[in-house]
């Protein structure tokens, strides 16, 4: 029963995922002409919607264990990626953008480790 209710979870959680999947194409790392064209503030609310479906058990479990089901050393070099990508954005001339961007990599990463999960 407990692999029921987490399979139904992860499911639920790759619905964002394809939605990213199916905007990330718009994405354009520079800033929008148009409000409309800016589909880095959707992808991050679809971010956002990933993050509060991590507080599912079932999700939660699934991504706890596809993290530690990668190796020492990628997850040191996520958290370094990451890690660095903070410490450029605050010394950047364009902070906000620069957490835009870092906001955005960690969205990569979750995505992944959701997948990975989905798929396990």
């Amino acid at each position: 029963m407990e692999e029921s209710t987490r399979s139904k979870a992860l499911t639920l959680a790759i619905l964002p995922t394809c939605l990213y999947l199916v905007i990330a194409p718009v994405w354009f790392p520079a800033i929008a002409a148009r409000m409309y064209d800016n589909a880095r503030l959707l992808q991050l609310r679809v971010l956002a919607l990933v993050v509060l479906l991590l507080s599912l058990r079932g999700v939660h479990n699934g991504v706890t264990e596809a993290w530690f089901a990668l190796g020492r050393l990628p997850r040191a070099l996520l958290a370094l990626m990451i890690g660095a990508g903070v410490i450029s954005a605050s010394f950047s001339a364009a902070p906000h953008l620069g957490a835009l961007e870092v906001a955005l990599m960690t969205e990569l990463v979750v995505l992944f480790l959701v997948v990975n999960a989905a798929v396990r």
